[in-house]
């Protein structure tokens, strides 16, 4: 699954003009990527929010590519090279197997994307695999997440602590 963000715009817009040109080129975006699936014999599912295009992207498809930041980044070469007056980002969650699945992809991509932009990197294309524990760390509506990696960091320190606390 990727999620596509315009983070940002280049130039100056009144709110109406950059609503217009934002729809325009979301638009443009989802017609030209339907299309270059179509056209590699691939489908995808795609919906857009405000500032997104979310598209679930085969596996298959991915497959083609050394990296699925490799792929990420011919997408947006392909589709999105037009689009100059919006920052594009592209995060990857992990691989959906499930339509179960889905949800929890999502929020991988959006958290990517999320950490891509507080980031001092200019990385348009990041997959949510090569955050490691910085995505459990970063954002706070993982709190459980959070308990259970600094309880495992810690236990071994707690672990150590008790048995040698004995000695001294």
């Amino acid at each position: 699954m990727c999620v596509f963000v315009s983070s940002g715009h280049s130039q100056e817009f009144n709110r109406k003009e950059l609503e217009d040109s934002l729809n325009h080129y979301k638009t443009a975006a989802a017609e030209n990527l339907n299309k270059l699936f179509k056209q590699q014999g691939f489908a995808c599912i795609m919906t857009t929010k405000v500032n997104q295009l979310i598209a679930v992207i085969p596996e298959d498809f991915i497959r083609q590519f050394s990296s699925e930041v490799s792929c990420g980044q011919w997408l947006i070469d392909q589709i999105f090279s037009e689009i100059k007056p919006f920052e594009m980002k592209l995060g990857i969650s992990s691989l959906c197997q499930q339509a179960s699945d889905l949800k929890k992809g999502l929020k991988e991509a959006e958290k990517t994307i999320k950490i891509m932009k507080f980031s001092k990197s200019n990385a348009k294309v990041k997959a949510f695999k090569e955050l490691l524990a910085v995505a459990k760390l970063i954002c706070s509506e993982n709190l459980p997440e959070m308990e259970a990696l600094s309880h495992t960091m810690l236990q071994k320190i707690k672990n150590y602590d008790d048995k040698h606390a004995q000695i001294y």
